[in-house]
């Protein structure tokens, strides 16, 4: 499912809607149990409808996300001012006395022209395009601004154009993380989710060590190499423990739940690919 989704926040009823699915896809084999940790966990912290769809996408029976009803978009209306034509007629008053010839009537004036206010184009603030260099570049830079560092639990890249990530609430309280959303056009906004603990206790990925040029290199291959029809991709900076490799997971899907997946490290060494195979989830 996909559309209308990606700004729809998500109800509690939502979110143990999905948990019950996963809990039901790890009895079913659908899932491993480190799998399903990883999914119930992000499921709990999911602000929109569109986070728990991609929870369930690739699963048999996965319809569980409500679709939002659609919204009809109305068109700009453009105010065309025009002039005021004042015409204003003057009558003649005609004095008549003794031998005084009559006098002409004075003329009236020509009608003012239409005066036409001229069209003032509204300014337009460039938005990169998403999963674009310019695009990661915009996160990158505005993350390190806005929070002094570069540190990260995990983060979902959005091919509809925003981030969803968890970070420390606080030097003071790093073992509490809050929920953020990065808009390219409206910067970064924290979830109305309260913070909560790290319960696995991951390490900290460090967003500067991602080779971009790398990342979107893998990102161009696996729209074909995964074998999913006109894909959406969305890319995971996934939490990872202890000396473990800092991963970037690359998904590709489509609305018929066709998925496929490829991991890579941080420097763009491919871990794991499962392409899609029909048939097979």
């Amino acid at each position: 499912m996909s559309g209308g989704n990606g700004t729809t926040r998500a109800r509690d009823a939502d979110r143990d809607r999905v948990v019950d699915a996963l809990g039901q896809a790890f009895v079913d084999g659908q899932l491993s149990e480190t799998d399903r940790e990883l999914r119930v966990s992000r499921a709990l912290s999911a602000r929109t409808l569109d986070d728990l769809d991609v929870l369930v996408r690739d699963l048999q029976g996965h319809d569980l996300v409500p679709r939002p009803p659609k919204r009809v978009s109305k068109g700009p209306f453009l105010a065309i001012a025009t002039g005021l034509v004042v015409v204003v007629a003057i009558g003649v008053l005609v004095l008549r006395g003794g031998d005084e010839p009559d006098r002409a009537p004075a003329p009236a004036p020509a009608p003012a022209a239409p005066v036409a206010m001229p069209e003032v184009a509204e300014p337009v603030e460039f938005v990169p395009e998403a999963l674009s260099m310019a695009w990661f570049e915009a996160f990158l830079n505005g993350y390190e601004e806005e929070f002094g560092d570069t540190v990260i639990l995990d983060a979902g890249f959005r091919q509809g154009g925003y981030v969803h990530f968890k970070r420390p609430l606080s030097k003071k309280r790093p073992d509490l993380l809050q929920d953020w959303d990065w808009y390219p056009d409206r910067g970064f906004e924290q979830s109305i989710i309260s913070a909560s603990r790290d319960p696995f206790g991951y390490a900290r990925a460090d967003l500067s060590a991602i080779d971009l040029d790398r990342l979107l290199a893998e990102i161009d291959h696996s729209r074909e190499f995964l074998g999913v029809d006109s894909p959406d991709i969305d890319v995971y900076v996934a939490p990872h423990i202890g000396d473990s490799p800092q991963k970037v997971m690359i998904q590709a899907s489509n609305s018929y739940g066709d998925t496929g997946r490829r991991e890579i490290t941080f420097d763009g060494r491919v871990l794991d690919s499962q392409p899609f195979v029909i048939g097979y989830q």
